[in-house]
């Protein structure tokens, strides 16, 4: 019964370690502001990235076209403000979202950094239990010879 106690315990804690724990204790060396900043630096660099790409491939395949497309100064004007607009809104969206999903996965990972160590704990406590069960046993032996 003792053994059957200890597999299943040290089946826990290696279960836990294997699956999320290493990705869990990563995430849990940082402060949560200072991940979650980092990953938001890391969606914002992306999203800008893509929306410049995008609005590149936008300026090519109008200037692909069978007519040549000119725009007066205040059109340009126009069109700037309404790329700037939209990026600045569609990335403030973004990182909200983010900001909301880096925070609930951190603390994900400290909930199971800490029954990680709660499994860890309850491992150390059998050990030390059963060494003085054995210390104490071996001592009684010891003064009946």
């Amino acid at each position: 019964m003792i053994k059957e106690e200890k597999i299943r315990m040290m089946t826990q804690v290696a279960m836990i370690q294997k699956r999320e724990e290493r990705r869990a204790i990563e995430i849990c060396g940082y402060r949560k502001k200072d991940y979650v900043s980092i990953q938001m630096i890391k969606i914002w660099i992306c999203y800008t990235m893509a929306y410049l790409l995008l609005t590149l491939i936008g300026v090519i395949c109008m200037g692909n076209g069978t007519q040549a497309v000119s725009f007066s100064r205040q059109v340009l004007i126009r069109i700037g403000c309404i790329w700037v607009v939209g990026y600045l809104g569609f990335l403030t969206a973004v990182l909200a979202m983010a900001h909301q999903c880096y925070s609930r996965r951190y603390r994900t990972a400290a909930i199971l950094v800490r029954q990680y160590r709660q499994h860890l704990m309850a491992l150390e406590d059998y050990y030390t239990e059963r060494s003085q069960i054995n210390d104490s046993s071996a001592g009684t032996t010891a003064k009946d010879k």
